[in-house]
């Protein structure tokens, strides 16, 4: 067993509880184990010698975690485009060199054959643990929407080489099961042109489709057919008790919150049962980001677009029924 930041003091011993938590060798992307103290309060071990030379233990109080003074997480260093053989090779390296903590699946194939890949996080990452909860991020919905997929690519290299060394990316980790699809529109990206802020080429799926629009509705019956990038998703919905989400898109920089759609199809403030939290959680997401809670985000694109502390309610926003805030809402709360 290894104790970090050993002080030396006198006075009378008291016991320490410890439990093992897992360690990643960044190097290596194995996992060995190292050992830290998680009392109900924060302690340092300090040994003490008597005139017996008997040494014995005692705790004193510090505040966590072992860490050097200014320890700061490692970032990504490299934030580019990556097409679908880019992505799957990237998927499969962090899976690889960090096979303690992730898992990599599939939850279907797009028009054009395509898998789509989800990696979970998470220090058990295989099954679901009694207590614990399920998160997912998914992102490139439309395909011509391209930052959210490279975020996700990011986040996942983030957590991977932080767990064990961070504390909070390591507290995260241990204690949720994050699901990350970077990618539900792999053949609308592939198709898409790079700069191209205005236009719409690779925004639909190989059949043309917007996925967006695509989803159960709550108050219009969706006519178009369903798609396999939509089907694979509700599956993937119903086989897994996520109890909170987030869908990245392109355009404005904003928290869109439940509901988007509305019965009489206005554009009006369309109220959920767990309004009040998701306006909580919009907000807290919101206030991270400066730029975002001013509700300025995009003027040169959009010069009259406001949005207070960053978020807006999707159906006040605008209408469009189909979408998938709602199913997910629904899957969700």
């Amino acid at each position: 067993m290894v104790v970090n930041s050993v002080q030396v003091i006198d006075g009378k011993p008291t016991e320490l509880n410890f439990t093992l938590q897992p360690f990643v060798n960044e190097a290596a992307g194995r996992t060995s184990q190292t050992t830290t103290s998680s009392p109900s309060t924060s302690h340092l071990i300090s040994p003490m010698t008597k005139a017996s030379n008997i040494t014995q233990i005692q705790a004193v109080p510090t505040t966590p975690p072992f860490l050097p003074p200014g320890h700061q997480p490692t970032h990504p260093k490299e934030f580019r485009h990556h097409n679908y053989a880019d992505m799957e090779l990237f998927l499969r390296k962090y899976n690889s060199g960090f096979s303690s903590i992730t898992h990599l699946y599939s939850i279907g194939r797009s028009v054009q054959d395509r898998e789509l890949y989800v990696m979970v996080i998470s220090d058990n990452p295989n099954v679901h643990e009694h207590g614990e909860p399920e998160f997912k991020y998914v992102g490139n919905m439309h395909g011509n929407e391209v930052v959210g997929r490279e975020l996700l690519l990011n986040l996942i290299e983030y957590l991977c080489r932080n767990y064990g060394t961070d504390p909070e990316v390591t507290q995260l980790v241990n204690n949720t099961r994050i699901h990350i699809m970077p990618s539900m529109n792999p053949d609308g990206y592939e198709v898409a042109v790079e700069g191209d802020v205005k236009g719409y080429k690779g925004r639909n799926n190989s059949n043309d489709y917007d996925l967006n629009r695509n989803f159960p509705d709550q108050f219009v019956t969706i006519t178009e057919p369903r798609q396999p990038e939509t089907i694979a998703v509700m599956s993937w919905l119903k086989s897994n008790p996520f109890v909170l989400s987030a869908n990245l898109h392109g355009g404005s920089l904003v928290v869109n919150y439940p509901f988007d759609d509305d019965k009489d199809e206005l554009s009006r403030y369309s109220r959920s049962p767990d309004d009040a939290v998701f306006k909580q959680v919009a907000k807290a997401y919101s206030q991270e980001n400066p730029l975002m809670y001013k509700g300025h985000p995009c003027v040169d694109l959009y010069p009259e677009e406001y949005f207070k502390d960053g978020i807006i309610n999707g159906a006040q926003w605008y209408t469009v029924p189909g979408r998938f805030l709602q199913r997910s809402s629904k899957a969700l709360f």
